[in-house]
């Protein structure tokens, strides 16, 4: 009866083991997200490109955000077009599935974080 006792309290402290292991792995499988916040005095146009060819566009108002996700993940260009014309290229950066990235635009070009907050 105590072995009983004992056998059903390590299996119910595995299952639990298990299910946390499993609520810290799920994030690591989600597609990059990518948080555009436009901080200058302009509307700006966001082009996210990468190798394989494929990009994803954002037009963003002034003091407005965006949220997007790629599909997998890899080296990004970043590219903030200015309605008055200006423009900045970022160079390629590497992001992993499960990143959260702020991308923070202001007049003079984007700044990059990644958010450690859980989401």
């Amino acid at each position: 009866m105590r072995g009983e006792r004992v056998a059903r309290a390590l299996t119910l402290a595995a299952l639990a083991f298990v299910v946390v292991l499993v609520l810290l792995a799920l994030p690591s499988f989600a597609d990059p997200v990518f948080v555009l916040i436009n901080r200058a005095s302009e509307p700006v146009t966001v082009e996210m490109s990468w190798p394989v060819g494929q990009a994803v566009e954002a037009d963003i108002p002034t003091q407005n955000t965006r949220e997007l996700t790629l599909p997998d993940e890899g080296a990004v260009i970043f590219t903030v077009r200015y309605a008055s014309g200006r423009h900045h290229a970022s160079e390629p950066m590497y992001f992993t599935r499960g990143a959260t990235i702020v991308v923070d635009i202001g007049d003079e070009g984007p700044t990059f974080r990644h958010d450690t907050g859980m989401r």
